[in-house]
């Protein structure tokens, strides 16, 4: 069952002791608690943000057993419903406070004597564990086409926004158009740069801001460049260079002359781009998780 307006807002990529699966882990979860505590651990290095995942309340519980610092997210649209979020470092504001879909609420940690991660779950009205993952809204996504659950920063004023499949797939969509992501992590470089304020960026929001190494800047580069190829597709091309490059680039023969039409062309190119974004994608979160 889909709740209302409800998404995945903060880490997203399950600890590799449970097969980057979210379904993998609420079992281990189970498993090791004689199938009386569900949960899905994330990856999460002390002081990542964790976002609200709808409008509601924040209730905080400090210092609460093996949970350590955690806290439970009422939500508005779904009354009864609540996400816990566990072995926090600190939290945004005083208990109670309500706050809007993707507004910061905390900061990750590894309170209650644990490895850092985040850990979360549901509960449902009659205080009942769920796996968040299946219960994220699905919505009608015209850009991107399919189910689509809504991942995205708040602030109208951003001119990039996310789109989560339900299947797992990724989009951005900017101006320029949209471009499947293919991965949690590469996802996650999207999410952390919408609501970073860092540089003085267009992008610039309240909280706290975000840092990028080289190689996750580079891998957002690589993303941007080819959702820009894709947009300007149409304009000035050469069909043999441009055949050549797809080529090399899905592993596709092309049968080429000087008469092809280059508007034919371009439209192959741009719809290939969105599977050479995904192997871009696909080989970043490879070198990231390593």
């Amino acid at each position: 069952m889909a709740l209302k307006n409800y998404c995945l807002n903060g880490p997203s990529t399950v600890i590799l002791l449970d097969g980057r699966n979210a379904n993998t882990s609420w079992q281990n979860h189970l498993n090791r608690t004689r199938g009386l505590r569900g949960g899905v651990d994330l990856v999460a290095v002390i002081g990542t943000p964790i976002y609200a995942p709808t409008a509601g309340r924040w209730m905080h519980r400090p210092n609460n057993g093996t949970a350590g610092h955690s806290g439970e997210f009422f939500h508005d649209a779904n009354p009864g419903w609540r996400d816990v979020f566990s072995h926090l470092s600190r939290y945004n504001g005083a208990t109670n406070r309500h706050f809007e879909q993707g507004d910061l609420i905390g900061w990750t940690g590894n309170s209650g004597r644990v490895d850092q991660h985040l850990h979360r779950h549901l509960l449902d009205p009659q205080n009942r564990r769920q796996n968040p993952w299946l219960h994220f809204t699905p919505v009608s996504a015209t850009a991107a086409g399919g189910s689509t659950a809504i991942i995205l920063n708040r602030k109208k004023r951003n001119k990039m926004n996310l789109v989560w499949d339900t299947s797992g797939t990724g989009y951005l969509v900017t101006e320029d158009g949209v471009m499947g992501l293919g991965s949690p992590q590469i996802y996650n470089l999207f999410y952390r740069l919408i609501n970073s304020d860092q540089n003085k960026s267009p992008f610039r929001d309240s909280g706290t801001p975000d840092t990028f190494n080289k190689a996750e800047m580079d891998i957002i580069a690589a993303n941007l460049r080819l959702l820009t190829a894709s947009a300007n597709a149409q304009v000035a091309i050469d069909p043999v260079k441009l055949a050549s490059a797809l080529k090399d680039a899905l592993g596709t023969e092309l049968s080429v002359d000087a008469d092809i039409d280059p508007k034919v062309l371009a439209a192959a190119f741009a719809e290939a781009v969105p599977r050479i974004a995904r192997a871009v994608a696909n080989e970043a979160a490879k070198r990231l998780a390593a």
